[in-house]
């Protein structure tokens, strides 16, 4: 039986160096993303990618914000503390044999617990199949504070109800982060239908007057 996602870790991911980012790529989809997915605790990982296009439209609070090209997302299933022990576990040994790739930054990094889960209005399908499905990228709010306001949810709504948007995930802070432990309050990440123009899809989106980052990230080559 599909174990249901109930947390997630969201990470903006920065790398450094000339033909870095085909290197991460490389090493993400045969190396780490698969060692991860084959760990019973993690029901659904993806990496996505920000072209120097999709960055120039991203909003941030900081400077440092605005380089990361990929967006990482690890779903855990129920019992949650078993699943980050495997996965802290794995990451701890691919550490000590030398297989992680040292050319990054985690830029914002943490551990989020799946608050929702909604589907665009036309759309037939298990809203737990959202991230399932195939998409041309993804659309990431995040603020800082932990309280939501009648704008997010104004927000939240007007999305759902974009053309293209095939729905989303909102997520609450569950625990230390990485690093801007301040800068993850919550987040929002929504789904764009295959074929989808992101940029046009996700423009002039209201933001909240705590976001701290926003902007869209396009599937990453495998």
């Amino acid at each position: 039986m599909a174990r249901v996602a109930v947390a997630a870790f969201l990470g903006l991911m920065e790398v450094h160096g000339e033909g870095a980012e085909d290197r991460y790529q490389t090493w993400h989809a045969n190396d780490h993303l698969p060692e991860n997915l084959a760990i019973p605790g993690v029901v659904f990982g993806q990496r996505w990618r920000a072209t120097a296009e999709l960055r120039a439209h991203h909003c941030v609070r900081e400077p440092a914000l605005g380089a990361p090209q990929f967006l990482i997302t690890y779903f855990f299933g129920e019992p949650l503390e078993t699943s980050l022990d495997e996965w802290n576990t794995l990451a701890d040994g691919l550490r000590a044999k030398g297989r992680m790739f040292e050319e990054r930054s985690v830029r914002v990094g943490g551990l989020f617990a799946i608050e929702h889960r909604e589907l665009a209005p036309a759309l037939d399908l298990s809203v737990r199949a959202l991230h399932h499905r195939p998409h041309a990228g993804v659309y990431l709010h995040m603020a800082s504070g932990t309280e939501r306001a009648e704008s997010d949810e104004a927000r939240h709504t007007e999305l759902l109800g974009r053309p293209g948007v095939a729905g989303g995930i909102r997520f609450a802070s569950a625990g230390a982060h990485e690093t801007g432990g301040a800068r993850g309050g919550r987040a929002e990440l929504y789904f764009a239908q295959p074929g989808a123009d992101l940029t046009a899809t996700f423009a002039d989106v209201p933001e909240a007057t705590d976001a701290v980052f926003t902007g869209c990230f396009g599937p990453s080559r495998d």
